[in-house]
């Protein structure tokens, strides 16, 4: 089996996602997914032996069901965030979750975010709300990446490589707080969040 390799990058927003929105769907973007609601997990194996090796190992639940991800280790790149990934469909999450536990892994990070999905040709664009704060994310061929950052007011200076879970850390020492998972108190417009 080839792997799959995933590039991508992730701008900060300053505000609401309504106006990125429109600027996606003024350059073509097509929305694929309604806003919707994702629980993220990250787990490893005792003595952190995926993130020694700079991979990790995520179950997400999202509305219809769930995804199983393996993440590779990031390629070394400027702008670009490069890794092998490979994800596939689950049915029921939470016993994925049990299951894994019981091999042994152990969940060290949950994360939560509302995300809307758009897309143009190959190239995907993830408007992202979480607890620290609004992003977009481009996934495709570098030079469609850059084109479309570039189409709404970005330059490779705005692109961040590092994951959620390395933002949340580094907004948590930078502002001097403990660090915990990343999940909303409490859901947005109505919308039902799973504990």
């Amino acid at each position: 089996m080839q792997p799959d390799f995933e590039t991508e990058v992730k701008i900060a927003l300053e505000d609401d996602s309504s106006q990125i929105q429109a600027d996606l769907r003024r350059l073509g973007f097509t929305l694929v997914e309604e806003r919707h609601f994702e629980d993220n997990y990250l787990l490893d194996l005792p003595g952190n032996f995926l993130q020694k090796k700079k991979c990790s190992l995520r179950v997400r639940m999202i509305p219809e069901g769930g995804e199983l991800t393996f993440k590779g280790p990031p390629e070394g790149d400027r702008y670009f965030k490069v890794r092998e990934e490979m994800n596939t469909r689950v049915t029921d999450p939470q016993k994925l979750l049990e299951i894994l536990k019981r091999l042994g892994f152990q969940i060290f990070f949950r994360y939560q975010k509302y995300r809307t999905i758009f897309k143009r040709g190959k190239l995907l664009a993830m408007v992202d709300k979480l607890p620290i704060g609004a992003y977009i994310e481009l996934e495709g061929e570098k030079e469609e990446i850059q084109k479309a950052a570039e189409s709404l007011g970005f330059s490779p200076q705005s692109f961040i490589v590092a994951s959620y879970m390395q933002l949340h850390k580094n907004i948590c020492m930078g502002k001097g707080i403990p660090q915990g998972d990343m999940i909303f108190s409490q859901p947005e417009g109505g919308e039902s969040i799973s504990e």
